[in-house]
């Protein structure tokens, strides 16, 4: 009888879409943007559903306020990434 050897994956080999940090320590720092910006969307989505349940101007201002700086938060991120980027094709 044969046997099959299987063949090690190097340490630093990872799959596609794995959520580990290339030094090991926890989600990559993308995961972590893409989970704040979505949660304040969610947010801003409730105060929306709460200003027309109940009618109170308060919550659509709340909306639109976690609306203007999720946005603004997205770009700066983005912009962060971009420069990580060119830092290192530069």
């Amino acid at each position: 009888m044969t046997s099959v050897r299987r063949l090690r994956a190097s340490p630093n080999s990872r799959r596609p879409g794995d959520a580990v940090h290339a030094a090991g320590r926890g989600p990559s720092p993308v995961v972590v943007i893409r989970l704040v910006f979505g949660l304040l969307l969610l947010a801003g989505l409730a105060c929306f559903g709460l200003a027309i349940t109940t009618r109170d101007p308060k919550w659509r201002r709340l909306g639109i306020i976690i609306i203007r700086w999720t946005v603004v938060a997205g770009l700066a991120s983005f912009g962060v990434l971009l420069m990580e980027r060119l830092a290192v094709i530069l």
